[in-house]
């Protein structure tokens, strides 16, 4: 079972998974992309965050999150996740993958902001 408050989530993928965005997610995450996740969305919603993030960065954000799960998954691999998923639409998919991670980093980190009256990732579903 995931903990929300030690910056876990569930997610049906290829199976149901648990992504956990630790320090060592974050670290691995900064180390592949060159930035930080925090300089990209440091006061965004969740909407304006997932705007910013190019596929490439959720698709290293996703592979960091998974990482505790399987140390020998590739980037590569996590996108093949996304896109092999029940035919959901990838569109949806991707938005959904990013949603719970962006309430998984506002859980561990208080990272996005959140507007008056707009909807958490948690509270859509």
């Amino acid at each position: 079972m995931a903990n929300k408050y030690a910056g876990e989530a569930t997610i049906r993928l290829d199976r149901v998974r648990t992504i956990k965005l630790g320090f060592n997610a974050l670290a691995d995450f900064e180390k592949e992309v060159g930035q930080t996740l925090m300089s990209l969305i440091a006061g965004k919603t969740q909407s304006e965050a997932q705007n910013v993030l190019g596929f490439n960065h959720m698709r290293v954000l996703l592979w960091a999150a998974l990482r505790h799960e399987d140390k020998n998954l590739t980037v590569e691999r996590a996108g093949e996740l996304v896109e092999s998923c029940d035919g959901a639409d990838i569109g949806e998919k991707l938005g959904h993958v990013m949603s719970r991670l962006m309430e998984v980093f506002d859980a561990s980190f208080g990272g996005s902001k959140k507007k008056q009256g707009e909807a958490t990732a948690a509270e859509q579903m």
